[in-house]
């Protein structure tokens, strides 16, 4: 009998069904295309042993005048920087205050003490420091009552209690102390609602919308110093100073530095334009309107500095209004210039020098995009996920075309609390885009999908993160997991995550294809696998094979045992499964290669069926 090659076109397509995609691949996870070939994805590996406080939701990466690489992890509850196995807590104090008696009252046989501190302004969920305790309370020691807590319950503006490690043995009130308000990690929802909320047509008609607006840490480098600020909240400054190995001492606020003028009590996102070394706010309060908040004001500092903010004659310093939408969503560079999303247009924001600084051009209205971080930089292009599509930006905005779209828009998640989490990254090394979505019932991101911008072709797959940064100073894309810590991407072939090699669960299933049009049944006898284990540590790597078919579109599959193609020598040459032997009698027929092995890096070629007509169908 003849053998018949099968050749598929790189990509997933899923927006058609699997026959019209004939000569196509329809699933897929953990996978990429390379040479227009499918492989298993890289490894990853934890990026150091510990682990942080809270949910990682934006990362930032840069060298000290020392030659120390920082880590910039800002989670839902800290901000921390990664250095040297640790991760280093750097979050800013709001307030402090001494109290000189009375400090604490103890409960007999219960760990949580009450704090008696004056207008506290602290909430349930905040993190506080006390020191300087000088005697004991209820049993309690000073030792018991010195380090970080946790605001358990707030009783009213001027008590709260939280929880110590031991139990107290008696009910007494007294004590004395320091304690140091670090900033709220902000309460877990704060909410707009009403008519107009939300992108248009997202939620039913005359439906009012809730919508969350929870905090995520603003990130940028300028030099070797950290600027940073919680959504909403004002800017802070972390200074590593110039020693070879860096201080981690707390941000404090950019209005305290020597020098300041004019710095904005509040931001929603900042960035650093390259193109005249300026910081620029956005979603930040005017010059002349004091502390007054507009969400859709672009503010910047003088060139070459953070605390220069007051406009004049010898500076550069300015400000300027969008016109169009609600609020400023997002930014992002590209090339010289820098793209600005509102909820509805798209702006350029390109430096012309005095006496206006910056030019504002509107080129695109009735967009969307879906938050602040599901914008991406990459090519010298911009890219971002809207609503109910992609876009890109590459001198005109333009609607990506996605082959993926119900797949990925038909799952997704539409709660506003999940759609903030939703987020983009690169992965240079492999010319990608990943955007990290929630699918429906979830909260935080537990799916992907994956644009190659240089061979145009998309794939998907499911797999828990929380961030992503792609960066020169890691030995490949930085993540945050659900296990409170990061991982380096693209490092070995398995899943070392939790310090034990696991496997990294990889298939690919083509569309269907027939014979000739679909007239006669075909008979498949063998299969010649054509399979690359370039890369694999297993001693016997093995990837199972499975054919299936069916008699129509719509009816029954029929499946062959999954067959194992297992790689036999390496020297002199490449070996592996000669043939596999499988019958199956149908119209229509699909290939699917998958690998749940440790050990194991795979490509799948261009492999062989026997084939024949056999009969025409009924």
């Amino acid at each position: 009998m003849p053998y018949q090659k099968l050749q598929f076109r790189p990509g997933i397509v899923r927006d058609t069904t699997a026959l019209a995609n004939e000569g196509g691949w329809y699933e897929g996870n953990n996978i990429r295309f390379r040479m227009g070939l499918p492989e298993k994805i890289g490894g990853w590996i934890n990026y150091i042993s510990d682990v942080f406080l809270g949910t990682c939701r934006t990362l930032s990466a840069w060298r000290t005048l020392g030659n120390a690489t920082l880590i910039g992890v800002g989670t839902s509850l800290k901000m921390y920087i990664a250095y040297g196995g640790a991760y280093r807590d750097i979050t800013p104090l709001r307030a402090s205050q001494s109290i000189a008696a009375n400090a604490f009252t103890t409960a007999s046989g219960s760990s949580l003490v009450t704090l008696h501190a004056p207008a506290h302004g602290a909430v349930d969920g905040d993190y506080f420091i006390l020191s300087g305790a000088a005697s004991s309370v209820g049993g309690l020691t000073a030792a018991n009552l010195t380090g970080e807590f946790v605001v358990s319950n707030t009783i009213d503006a001027n008590t709260f209690t939280f929880s110590v490690a031991l139990h107290a043995s008696s009910t007494a009130t007294g004590g004395n102390v320091y304690v140091a308000f670090q900033l709220s990690p902000t309460p877990a929802h704060s909410t707009v609602s009403g008519w107009g909320a939300g992108a248009w047509s997202t939620y039913g008609w005359g439906q009012g919308l809730q919508l969350y607006s929870d905090s995520i840490w603003s990130q940028v480098t300028f030099g070797q110093l950290l600027i940073f600020g919680q959504t909403g909240g004002a800017p802070y400054v972390y200074d590593p100073t110039s020693a070879t190995t860096p201080v981690f001492n707390r941000g404090v606020l950019v209005s305290s530095l020597p020098g300041a003028s004019g710095v904005p009590t509040s931001q929603n996102l900042m960035f650093f334009s390259p193109a005249a070394h300026i910081l620029v706010f956005c979603g930040t309060n005017s010059t002349a309107g004091g502390s007054t908040y507009d969400p859709l004001l672009v503010r910047w500092a003088d060139s070459d500095s953070i605390v220069q903010w007051t406009p004049a004659i010898t500076n550069q310093a300015g400000e300027y209004r969008l016109p169009q939408g609600s609020k400023i969503v997002a930014a992002a560079n590209a090339r010289q210039d820098t793209l600005l999303l509102t909820d509805t247009a798209a702006y350029l924001m390109q430096y012309v020098g005095a006496p206006y600084i910056f030019s504002f051009s509107r080129q695109s209205d009735n967009i969307s995009i879906i938050n602040s971080r599901a914008i991406v930089s990459a090519g010298g292009n911009v890219f971002w996920m809207g609503y109910d599509k992609f876009y890109y930006y590459d001198g005109t905005v333009r609607t990506l075309p996605c082959p993926l779209r119900n797949e990925v828009f038909g799952n997704l998640n539409p709660s506003a609390d999940s759609t903030e989490y939703i987020f983009a990254g690169t992965n240079e090394g492999f010319n990608e885009i990943w955007w990290f979505y929630s699918a429906s019932g979830n909260s935080d991101p537990d799916r992907y999908v994956i644009f190659n911008y240089v061979d145009t072709i998309w794939y998907y797959g499911s797999m828990q993160r929380t961030a992503w940064l792609d960066t020169p100073l890691a030995a490949g894309p930085l993540a945050g997991t659900q296990l409170s810590n990061l991982v380096t991407h693209e490092v070995g072939i398995d899943d070392l995550s939790g310090g034990i090699a696991q496997p990294i669960n990889a298939y690919i299933k083509s569309a269907d294809f027939d014979i000739g049009d679909g007239q006669n049944y075909a008979f498949v006898r063998k299969f010649l696998p054509d399979v690359n284990f370039a890369g694999s540590t297993a001693a016997s790597p093995r990837v199972a094979l499975t054919v299936q078919g069916r008699k129509n579109p719509g009816g029954t599959v029929v499946a062959t045992p999954a067959q194992t193609v297992t790689l036999t020598a390496t020297n002199p040459n490449i070996r592996f499964t000669d043939e596999l032997s499988i019958r199956l009698r149908a119209r229509q027929m699909n290939v699917t290669i998958q690998s749940t092995d440790i050990g194991v890096k795979w490509q799948f070629g261009a492999p062989r069926i026997e084939v024949r007509p056999d009969g025409r169908s009924a």
